[in-house]
């Protein structure tokens, strides 16, 4: 049943000020808060040393030793006091600002000192008899922690043996030992002390070491910051298994690993079973291409799914519910949801369809007109067969027959679109009467509610006396149905005794609904009459808390509100050419619940709004299961499904629309999906990562495939404004040129009265504003509910018009009549003006609501133009997309002050109408400044933050740039090495141009670098430099000073 949870906090009305307020005080207790659950941690076991014994060690000349096992235990021990010095927090405890321990003075003489034993020749397949621990294989993990893959190279040119076996026991090297924390803690019998204790292994091999370190390096691949990312490990990892396999080893050398891997004495299933299985992520698959160990059908596999993957999305031809259920998509349904859509109703005992349809009949739409009329419309619905005396029969799928209903059985009920039927929590007796009892006393008294409260305390004691109780506490017992009540002299008056029916309960029920009844300005007696036909005036049971066992709640009575949540727009005049065979899938993805079926009521409900005759069999609600994979794991690692349905080479990627407002992360992101935080917390995180931490490249290998898969998502822009600063959202699903974030708009109280202006939390980076939906006469918060309203309109503008325009041509439309007329309101009433910037094109551009806010009706219509332009046209430019490596800055200036202005300048390869542009810009850890981004036409713009630091912006849309033009990036850090800069547009004679021009021939679009205020005021920015920051931030704050998450999230 849809139960509509808001309702139950409604007042009755302002009369419960009075004797309701008294009663209650005696009657209601607050229940307990419950306690904050308690975590304890343990510190984990590290190595520790005393300094003076690992340099006494490093200092002895292995040409000064004659006896051949000292030289080897000795030789060993180097080795492994490297581990031991690496890994141990002593380490690092007392170490330097900038400390790097790879360049330690002790690192660097040890690593030497392992060159001057070999020189020595000393044993490279040395095994320490006691331990067997291997030369070999401790060198291997060492190469690794230190990504120095030339020792393992320089072990195998000294006669390492990559074939050979062996028995260990602890100590194994840290990383080794971190590898099975992370592969096996959490597992049954297994713990990080038994692994601590150490790994017993009888026949393993040097592979088996280096698939262990691959693993290792996939486990932690982004979590690691400084000085040796996790890409380098896994980069370094597979090299040492292509050097090994190249050195004569075989893949079938390494173990099936049960019964010879042992942890604490519990055997570990199969790690892998061919190299092509060690493969997790896709710069995991990049990396292993690079190294010549998988082909490039493997490594496309382990992007985009495997062959059977790429099959299905191939020849996908359609999409159903049988289709989604065959691909492993899970859906959530919520038959309620659109206008009109049936209402599930729950089989109570003694109920048959002819009495429920009696019931609802008045609600199900015009075309019912009696009671007959609603059985059948409900034996329809429910695929049942009609049989004598209005009994009913169905066959399930297995060919049984039921016939009649079944008690807690779900049948659906049909209902009219413009009814939405509803559940309010029946009226507590205890509350009802004493308001009830307040307004009688008023009415008979002729007293306002100002007289009655001044008189209150006297009528009460009054009251108490009157009708023999002894005390207040005692007034519950008179609030009863039907119980005779004493009213006593009021005044000097006298007055008649009074009770309370049922129906009386019920009427002061059914003044709740005033505002948000179905037909507009009903009667309380009519509003009455309906829910009391709804319901069953015999049926309904009023709530008594007192009687109410500890885990009941009070009856629930159905109510048929109005259905407004399509009221905030208009229906569309469609073009003449619609294709009849184009069929648009929306798919919501948000957490199951509450929140997932108000986000799919918001794009059902535009949708509607738009075209009456939507079908709704086009809505899809994937489970969050679903999508939390993609979020969690990353497109690559996460669901089939999503792989199918967002697969490059699916026919129907054009025709399938995602809407999100679960925030996704880079593997290894420290905040780890919690979204933008403040502004002071996201800036210190930012502030600590440097150029080469490690989701960089994971960030580019995440960009790449994001382009090329490209899938159409429209995603909440956030919930933290003002506290998030200039922080956009950054999530590896949100940089293909495909991707809408979304704003909201909607009506707020104001200190001058209520305004259309940008809702007060939504957050900065936004391309696009929608409105926000409402429900039951109160607006949906949030730009989850604004996002799902922008994707269903998109979804309806793209059925009818994406046979002739691609999804860049649509959203031209959109973003070139967005509306900048909306002010803005902050978090206590100010309603204050906002600018606009226009670029190059005279398209405007505000980092709230990017282009402005969208009008479905205007776009329509812009849309049957944009048509008829593209039409005309001899050749319209194709889309082009071009990754950028930055490289090294082409200027770099000193100012007087002594800060460095780094200009890069990147050359426009063709000429281009540019699209929605993308910058990858890694700095280093504390020198993380502004970037300014100038244009050839001179419009520039300082970048959101962003703490991957990955921005996308549609502020440079639709300017015309010319093969050999100059785009600049200004910082006032120099770039990483992994800079990117992804230029997307459409080659020149393009739709988007042509509809840019016939607007600004129209005067529609302002003329270029201006500023536009929503108050209508335009002021030329003509040679106005852009204000940004060339200093790095203050360094970050210890994290137990940094302030908590402030905002709501979307």
């Amino acid at each position: 049943m849809g139960i509509k949870s808001r309702l139950s906090a409604i007042a009755f009305s302002a009369t419960l000020i009075g004797l309701s307020a008294t009663f209650n005080a005696y009657a209601q207790e607050a229940p307990n808060a419950p306690q904050a659950e308690q975590t304890q941690t343990q510190e984990e076991a590290a190595p520790s040393y005393d300094m003076a014994e690992l340099q006494a060690l490093v200092d002895i000349d292995p040409a000064t030793i004659t006896d051949r096992a000292e030289l080897n235990a000795n030789f060993l021990q180097v080795i492994q006091n490297i581990d031991v010095y690496y890994a141990s927090p002593q380490t690092y405890e007392n170490a330097p600002e900038g400390f790097e321990s790879t360049e330690a003075p002790f690192v660097l003489q040890s690593l030497q000192r392992i060159e001057d034993y070999l020189d020595e020749n000393a044993d490279v397949n040395y095994v320490d008899p006691q331990t067997g621990a291997s030369a070999f294989a401790w060198a291997l993990w060492l190469a690794y922690e230190v990504d120095r893959p030339d020792i393992v190279e320089l072990f195998i040119e000294n006669g390492a043996d990559s074939n050979a076996r062996m028995s260990v026991s602890a100590p194994i090297p840290q990383a080794q030992q971190n590898a099975f924390n992370m592969i096996f803690g959490g597992r049954p019998n297994i713990d990080e002390d038994s692994i601590a204790r150490g790994v017993t292994s009888t026949d393993i091999t040097i592979i088996d070491h280096a698939a262990i370190a691959i693993l290792e390096a996939q486990a932690l691949n982004g979590g690691m910051v400084g000085e040796h990312s996790s890409v380098n490990h896994l980069r370094t990892a597979a090299n040492i298994m292509a050097q090994i396999l190249s050195d004569g080893a075989t893949w079938e050398d390494i173990q099936q690993l049960p019964p010879a891997l042992e942890i604490g004495g519990v055997e570990v299933e199969t790690l892998f079973s061919t190299l092509n299985d060690l493969v997790d992520t896709s710069s995991a698959a990049n990396i292993f291409y690079e190294e010549g160990l998988i082909t490039a059908q493997q490594r496309r596999a382990h992007i985009y799914g495997d062959t059977e993957t790429r099959d299905i999305a191939r020849n996908m031809t359609e999409i159903n519910t049988e289709v989604l259920e065959s691909i492993d998509a899970p859906l959530v349904d919520y038959p309620d949801v659109p206008p009109g859509g049936p209402e599930p109703y729950t089989v109570q005992a003694g109920d048959t369809v002819w009495d429920i349809a009696g019931r609802f009949a008045p609600f199900m739409g015009d075309g019912i007109q009696t009671h007959e009329d609603a059985f059948w419309a409900m034996a329809d619905l429910n695929n049942m067969t009609v049989l004598p005396r209005n009994n009913v029969m169905r066959v399930d799928e297995n060919g049984a027959t039921t016939v009649g209903l079944t008690p807690e059985e779900t049948v659906l009920i049909p209902v009219d679109p413009r009814i939405m039927i509803g559940m309010g929590s029946a009226p507590v007796v205890s509350n009802a009467i004493p308001a009830l009892l307040t307004q009688h006393i008023m009415d008979v008294a002729g007293m306002n509610i100002m007289e009655f409260n001044s008189k209150a305390r006297t009528i009460i004691a009054d009251l108490v006396e009157a009708n023999g109780l002894s005390s207040p506490n005692e007034l519950g017992q008179l609030f009863a149905v039907d119980s005779e009540i004493i009213i006593p002299d009021i005044d000097g008056e006298s007055y008649q005794p009074v009770s309370f029916s049922k129906e009386d309960v019920m009427r002061s029920f059914a003044e709740r609904f005033t505002h948000n009844f179905y037909e507009e300005n009903a009667s309380i007696d009519r509003i009455f009459n309906e829910i009391a036909q709804l319901n069953g005036m015999d049926n309904i049971q009023l709530c008594e808390p007192e009687n109410l066992a500890e885990d009941e709640r009070c009856p629930m009575l159905w109510v048929p509100y109005k259905n407004d949540t399509y009221a905030h727009f208009e229906a569309l005049v469609p073009p003449t050419d619609i294709d009849p065979e184009r069929r648009v899938h929306l798919f919501v993805t948000e957490m199951e619940g509450y929140h997932q079926k108000m986000a799919t009521r918001a794009a059902a409900g535009s949708n509607y709004a738009l075209n009456p005759n939507v079908d709704y069999s086009q809505f899809h609600v994937l489970a969050d299961a679903v999508w939390a994979a993609h979020v969690q794991l990353g497109p690559d690692r996460g669901s089939r499904a999503l792989q199918i349905l967002q697969h490059p080479e699916n026919p129907l990627r054009d025709q399938i629309v995602f809407t999100s407002s679960m925030h996704s992360v880079f593997v290894g992101d420290p905040r780890q999906g919690r979204g933008i935080l403040d502004d002071a917390v996201a800036q210190n995180i930012r502030n600590d990562r440097s150029a080469d931490h490690a989701p960089i490249e994971n960030i580019r290998a995440s960009l790449e495939r994001m382009e090329e898969a490209s899938p159409i998502l429209f995603q909440a822009i956030g919930n933290e404004f003002p506290y998030d600063g200039r922080w956009a959202y950054d999530g590896n699903d949100l940089h293909s040129g495909r991707t809408v974030m979304v704003g909201a708009t909607g009506t707020y109280p104001t200190r001058g009265g209520d305004a259309f202006a940008i809702a007060p939390y939504s957050s900065h980076g936004a391309d696009l504003c929608f409105r926000l939906p409402s429900e039951l006469g109160e607006q949906n918060e949030g730009t989850s509910f604004a996002t799902p309203n922008g994707a269903g309109v998109y979804r309806q503008m793209s059925e009818w018009y994406g046979h002739r325009l691609s999804f860049e041509e649509i959203m031209a439309a959109a973003m070139m009549t967005a509306s900048q007329e909306t002010p803005e309101t902050d978090r206590r009433g100010n309603l204050n003006d906002v600018t606009y910037r226009t670029n190059g094109a005279g398209m405007a551009y505000n980092e709230r609501c990017g282009a402005g806010d969208v009008d479905p009706t205007i776009w329509n219509e812009t849309l049957k133009e944009m048509v008829e332009l593209k039409a005309g046209l001899t050749n319209p430019g194709d889309n082009f997309v071009d990754f950028i490596d930055i490289g090294d800055a082409d200027e770099i200036e000193t100012l007087d002050n002594g800060d460095s202005v780094y200009t890069y300048r990147i050359e426009v390869p063709e000429n281009l109408t540019l699209g929605k542009l993308t910058f990858l810009l890694p700095q280093e850890a504390g020198a993380h400044s502004e970037v300014m981004v100038r244009m050839p036409s001179g419009f520039e713009m300082v970048l959101p933050l962003s703490i991957t630091d990955v921005v996308s912006t549609s502020a440079f849309n639709y300017e015309d740039v010319q093969a050999g033009d100059v785009i600049e990036i200004v910082t006032g850090q120099p770039l990483g090495e992994h800079a990117t800069f992804v230029l997307r547009g459409q080659e020149d004679g393009n739709a988007i141009q042509a509809l840019r021009n016939a607007l600004q021939d129209r005067g529609i679009l302002y003329e270029s670098l201006m500023s536009v205020s929503s108050d209508g005021t335009i002021t030329s920015d003509a040679g106005v430099p852009a204000d940004f920051d060339l200093s790095p931030p203050v360094p970050p704050m210890p994290e137990e000073e940094a302030p908590s998450d402030n905002g709501p999230h979307p």
